[in-house]
């Protein structure tokens, strides 16, 4: 539902922008370029998060069907001929999703594992500050 609301955000300013565009030059001077230039920023912005999605959904799509090895009961000797007949993509292509996937699935389980496994240690006391000494040949 979320990616519905987006989507109409996203129409909707790109509207405002195209009728912004269409105005008298009188009116459009009324808006300042500043103003177009965020709204038309704000609607590439969720634009991209609406591509983002879509490309994490299709790459989770793709390694299901790997994995699931959906080339054989479909009759395709490779993972190439599936890939180009089913998915009219190239298997390099469905290789770089797979990897998409991949690295999607190790940033969750690094954001998911929190503070608790944690190598490293966090101190409440600063660190002791290192004397400096004087040469001992110094003058």
């Amino acid at each position: 539902m979320d990616g519905i609301v987006s989507a109409r955000r996203t129409m909707e300013t790109w509207a405002s922008a195209t009728r912004t565009r269409s105005m008298s030059p009188s009116r459009r001077g009324r808006r300042s370029t500043a103003a177009r230039a965020r709204e038309m920023t704000v609607g590439l912005r969720g634009a991209m998060d609406n591509v983002r999605r879509s490309v994490a959904v299709l790459a989770t799509r793709v390694r299901d069907a790997h994995a699931a090895r959906v080339r054989v009961p479909l009759g395709h000797g490779s993972w190439e001929s599936c890939c180009a007949a089913e998915f009219d993509i190239s298997r390099a292509q469905a290789y770089r999703l797979l990897d998409v996937t991949r690295s999607l699935t190790a940033i969750h389980g690094a954001v998911a594992a929190g503070i608790e496994t944690s190598r490293t240690r966090d101190s409440a006391r600063p660190p002791r500050p290192r004397s400096i000494t004087a040469c001992p040949s110094a003058p």
